[in-house]
This record gives C-alpha cells, sequence and structure tokens, in this order.
C-alpha cells in the first residue's frame, strides 16, 4: 500500500497500448543552401509511443523536437 491507503493494481494485458514501431510517413527532402544560411527539414514519424525525431550535424544536436504541430 501507498501511504494513504490506495493499493497499487496490476496492470491487464487489455490496459497496455498498442506498441507500434516508428515509422516515417514524410521523409525529408534535399535541400542545398549556402554555408551560414538556415536549411529547414520537416519529417513526420508515427508509432506508439510517439518517436522523438533529434537532428544531429557533425556529432552535435542542431535541434530536438518531440512534437510539433501535434
Amino acid at each position: 500500500m501507498w501511504p494513504g491507503g490506495d493499493r497499487i493494481q496490476p496492470r491487464r494485458e487489455e490496459d497496455v497500448p498498442d506498441m507500434t514501431a516508428p515509422v516515417f510517413d514524410l521523409l525529408p527532402e534535399v535541400c542545398q543552401v549556402e554555408e551560414g544560411e538556415t536549411a529547414k527539414f520537416m519529417v513526420k514519424v508515427s508509432g506508439n509511443p510517439r518517436p522523438r525525431v533529434t537532428w544531429w550535424l557533425n556529432g552535435t544536436i542542431v535541434v530536438n523536437v518531440s512534437t510539433r504541430g501535434a
């Protein structure tokens, strides 16, 4: 029992959401920019639990977006 008298209920299999592997619904397109200009890449990824997308450049995180427009 937890403080306050609440009991922990075991999870039933039917209570666990269906898990699905991440899928790219929209792939990034090739983009050419001059050095110092901003490049934009857009992807759409689905799955359960909701996937997180992290952008890397030369070993450094550029942008870390988990949900945008969701």
